[in-house]
This record gives structure tokens, sequence and C-alpha cells, in this order.
């Protein structure tokens, strides 16, 4: 069984220190989109540009920040370490899919202020006290990324044509869009698309997860 489908699914009263926590938003009915704001299909670079500014937003006024986030197509994805007190974290999950919504709406306004079409994610709520677990459950997030760019992109494809070729295609649309924190003199918000399903992709997280657990 993958690693990632160990992780224990939570309710809010539950006691969650000293573990991962993975939560997972997901937007309800994103498809109509494309028609109200004309975003390209299958991928919009504006669109995945606005997910990402709202993933940086959580980071930066969520009062228990995550430590990593991750985003393609319609989802995000964030991995909080060391939770608060059950009470606060249990606070901050019930107002996250609303407080995200508020985000990516005003985000979106500014492109066409006359729309008027609201937005609201999903959330699935995850734990687990191991770092392969979490590392084979972002794995399996940009697995469904990546399979979901060649899907997209292959069903559209001649048939018979030769030459479909992954690597003149942007990074972010096979394996979406990481954000992650910093910490040098000062902190600071990073971001890049990397493959998390590969070897070098799993190894670059793991060391990342290694220096949050030393501070």
């Amino acid at each position: 069984m993958e690693g990632w489908r160990r992780i224990q699914k939570i309710g809010y009263s539950k006691r969650l220190k000293d573990i991962y926590l993975i939560v997972r938003l997901d937007g309800k009915d994103f498809h109509r989109l494309p028609s109200i704001y004309g975003f390209r299909q299958p991928f919009d670079k504006n669109f995945h540009s606005l997910m990402v500014k709202t993933a940086k937003s959580l980071f930066r006024k969520l009062e228990f920040k995550p430590l990593f986030s991750y985003t393609f197509s319609d989802e995000i994805n964030l991995l909080f370490y060391k939770s608060p007190s059950d009470r606060k974290l249990g606070y901050i999950i019930r107002l996250l899919p609303s407080y995200t919504s508020s985000l990516l709406q005003s985000y979106l306004s500014s492109l066409r202020s006359s729309e008027n079409s609201l937005v609201d994610f999903l959330i699935q709520v995850f734990k687990t006290r191991f770092s392969e677990d979490v590392l084979e459950y972002f794995s399996c997030r940009c697995s469904s990324c990546l399979n979901n760019f060649i899907k997209k992109y292959v069903s559209g494809f001649p048939y018979g044509q030769k030459g479909f070729n992954l690597r003149v295609f942007p990074k972010w649309e096979k394996y979406g869009t990481v954000i992650y924190r910093r910490i040098r003199k000062k902190e600071r918000l990073l971001q890049k698309s990397i493959n998390l399903a590969d070897e070098n992709g799993r190894k670059w997280l793991s060391r990342y997860l290694k220096m949050w657990r030393k501070l």
C-alpha cells in the first residue's frame, strides 16, 4: 500500500502535536472558470500564477505557517509540522477553505472586476509521524499532475503523429509548483517547479524536511 494512504485522516478534535499535518484544498467546480475569465485550456499560466499567489499569501497571513506548499491544477497542498494547540489548529483548519477562497476570489476580481463568480475549496486533512509518508504523498500528487498533463495533451495529439516531446513544455505544466521557506539571515519564500515523483525531487524534499526538523 502506498505510504500516503497510511496517513490517518482526522477530524478537528484529535491531538496533533509533533507530527506532520497535510492539508489539501481542492477547487470546487473550477471547470467554470475558463469560460468566465478566458483562461486557456488545458493549462493557463495566468491561472496557475494566481494559484501560486494564493498559496504564498497563506504563508504570509496564517498565524501558524506552513513549511511547504505544492500546487497544480485547482489544488493547493499545505504541509505543517509541530502543530499548535488542538483548539487553535482546529480553528485554522475550519477557516482555511473560506479564507483561501476569498484570497483567490480577490485575485480573480483583479482580472475582471465585473464578474462575480464565487470560488470555493473543499478540504481534506491528514496526519503522520513519518517523513517517508510525506515524501510518498507529494510524490503521488506530482505523479497525478504529470499524468493529468500527459492525458490532456495526448488526447488532443493527432493519432499516429510522432514527436511528442515532454522537454519542450514548461515545467509548471508537467510538475506544478513548490513554494517553500528558506531561512538565512532573513526568511524568504521561494518557488520552483520540480518533479517530486523522481529520485532527485524526493531527495530534495527529504533534505528540506531534515533541515526543519533540526530547527
